[in-house]
């Protein structure tokens, strides 16, 4: 998925020039950093490849967000299956009365998994 707005990568750097690179190969030159002033201790070189890396950037950007988009949805889908079993456990313990650290390490788990879930859809954690 490529939405970019921007010159494509690969993008190069040549001392304080930053070049793109065309798909037949030609050179054309994207900008050029300069020192804002030679009393500064800036490394306009390392700016340069800096900003030359915004493309691959961004790509690995997009890229997380569609694993954190799936990893999220597996959890969502396997959350009712965690408070179902805290709901067993929570049985076993007023039954039994021996289950309660178990129970309460997967409620631990479960708190855990809606703070991560809230969090990944841009939801306040706070319930």
């Amino acid at each position: 998925m490529n939405n970019a707005k921007h010159t494509p990568a690969p993008w190069d750097v040549s001392g304080n020039e930053i070049w793109g690179i065309s798909p037949w190969n030609a050179r054309f030159k994207i900008a050029t950093v300069t020192m804002p002033s030679p009393m500064n201790a800036v490394d306009w070189s390392a700016n340069a490849r800096l900003i030359a890396a915004a493309p691959e950037t961004a790509a690995e950007r997009d890229r997380l967000k569609e694993i954190n988009a799936e990893l999220t949805q597996v959890l969502e889908e396997l959350l009712p299956y965690a408070e179902q079993e805290a709901q067993s456990l929570s049985e076993c313990n007023k039954r039994d009365g021996d289950c309660e650290d178990e129970m309460n390490e997967c409620n631990a788990w479960i708190d855990k998994a809606r703070a991560a879930i809230a969090k990944a859809r841009g939801e306040s954690e706070a319930a």
